[in-house]
């Protein structure tokens, strides 16, 4: 079987769901990135098909209730703000583990 995200990370969804976004302890890192790969080729097809003033043709309503349809245009910064904030995290992280800064503002 060709490995898709869907099938190599495990998402679990509500105010519990405390393993949410999990892979399995023995899914080599080569499987998860060339599923991780595979779905932007597939995200990069659907930005370029589409208008940046469209709304996403389909929105999960049972997950996102509370927030507004977003058009391609809202969508895509929230993806990089949301990039942007999680690789801080990591940075953050790495400079706790080693002591290195990368960006020290002053």
């Amino acid at each position: 079987m060709i490995p898709t995200w869907s099938n190599v990370v495990h998402v679990t969804w509500g105010p519990s769901s405390g393993e949410a976004w999990r892979v399995a302890d023995d899914t080599p890192a080569a499987v998860v990135l060339d599923a991780y790969r595979d779905e932007t080729e597939r995200a990069d097809g659907v930005i370029l098909g589409r208008a940046v003033d469209q709304e996403a043709a389909w929105w999960p309503v049972e997950i996102f209730a509370d927030l507004p349809v977003r058009d391609l245009r809202g969508t895509v910064l929230h993806v990089l703000a949301e990039t942007a904030c999680h690789a801080g995290h990591l940075d953050a992280v790495r400079g706790l583990l080693d002591g290195r800064q990368f960006l020290v503002l002053t």
